[in-house]
């Protein structure tokens, strides 16, 4: 999500709700395809057998905390919660929306049954054009988004991990070759790296709580409260199928 902040850092900062959609629209594309692509390889036919039945995909996002950052809000706070809500709202209505044109073109997954599926509360929250849209052409697949926390992913690409806030502002890590020689560096949060280049600091000229003084709305897991962690995943689940 971090990539989808148009303006970063500014007070014109924002999402790129076009882009958004775009991205999601080609990655439902892309594991409804590679449903196929691994069918032959399965095990066992009973795994063929669910691909046929629900074709079953899960769509996520991570950098939520880092885009978070991007746009001034603090993770957990009514603003955030707000943001965060539109965000997976646009992304739940575009896999949908694929989802039904996927349908129309290839067939809907197995066990689709329009009676059982107008009855759930994530179909009946859909704009009407929508609800129409899947009425009339179907789903291709069973279920479309799942929130994982993609530890490796972030850990990688030094994004937040899933829809979690930052674990910490900056920390030490090492390497097996490092570690032998006893060594550590420093790492920062993404975002706070470049929040700060934005302002025309480095990360070795400032201390966390600095950072923490001039912008604070530069949050750790630790700094937000049980409640608040619990309202921002209520806020994103209500769009997870």
């Amino acid at each position: 999500l971090y990539n989808f902040v148009t303006n970063p850092f500014t007070s014109q900062a924002k999402i790129n709700y076009y882009k958004l959609v775009e991205a999601t629209k080609m990655a439902v594309t892309a594991l409804d395809e590679i449903l196929d692509y691994g069918y032959d390889m399965q095990p066992l036919d009973a795994n063929r057998k669910c691909i046929d039945d629900w074709r079953a995909i899960g769509g996520g996002i991570f950098g939520l905390a880092d885009a978070l950052i991007a746009m001034g809000l603090r993770y957990g706070s009514k603003e955030s919660i707000v943001a965060a809500s539109d965000i997976m709202r646009t992304i739940k209505e575009a896999a949908i929306s694929k989802s039904c044109d996927l349908a129309k073109e290839k067939g809907a997954f197995g066990k689709y049954n329009w009676e059982y599926i107008k009855e759930s509360p994530l179909i009946k929250s859909l704009p009407k054009a929508l609800y129409e849209k899947v009425k009339e052409c179907g789903l291709r697949n069973g279920s479309l988004l799942s929130i994982a926390p993609t530890g490796s992913l972030s850990s990688m690409t030094g994004i937040s991990g899933g829809a979690e806030p930052l674990f910490a502002i900056s920390y030490d890590r090492t390497t097996h070759a490092l570690q032998a020689e006893g060594k550590f560096f420093k790492v920062f949060a993404k975002s706070v790296e470049d929040l700060l280049l934005a302002h025309g600091l480095h990360t070795n000229e400032i201390t966390e709580q600095a950072i923490r003084e001039m912008f604070p709305y530069v949050v750790a897991s630790h700094d937000i409260s049980p409640a608040d962690r619990i309202k921002m995943q209520a806020a994103l689940q209500e769009h997870v199928d």
